[in-house]
């Protein structure tokens, strides 16, 4: 019940404000930078890291960041950033 009132009132600010709904949602927001640094929003948690890898949990899906020299500069409960020489970004949405 809580999540359903959640959902209905982030629709009901997103419309009335005239923001963007994916500003006002859960979904996952990717920002990247160049080819060294990616901005994560609404992850879960991270499911794996390695030197050339790291997979993150989504609501939606899977996040999967390949490339060298990986590393996480800054996590917290809404973000996370990746640095390194990023190469590849892969997406797999929940069935």
């Amino acid at each position: 019940m809580k999540k359903k009132w959640n959902s209905h009132m982030r629709d009901w600010a997103s419309k009335w404000l005239d923001l963007p709904p994916d500003v006002a949602s859960e979904v996952p927001r990717i920002e990247w930078i160049g080819n060294y640094r990616l901005r994560v929003e609404n992850y879960k948690k991270i499911e794996e890291l390695t030197e050339k890898s790291i997979s993150l949990s989504t609501k939606l899906g899977s996040l999967e960041i390949l490339g060298s020299r990986i590393v996480v500069k800054v996590i917290d409960p809404e973000v996370v950033i990746v640095e390194g020489e990023i190469e590849d970004v892969r997406y797999r949405s929940k069935k």
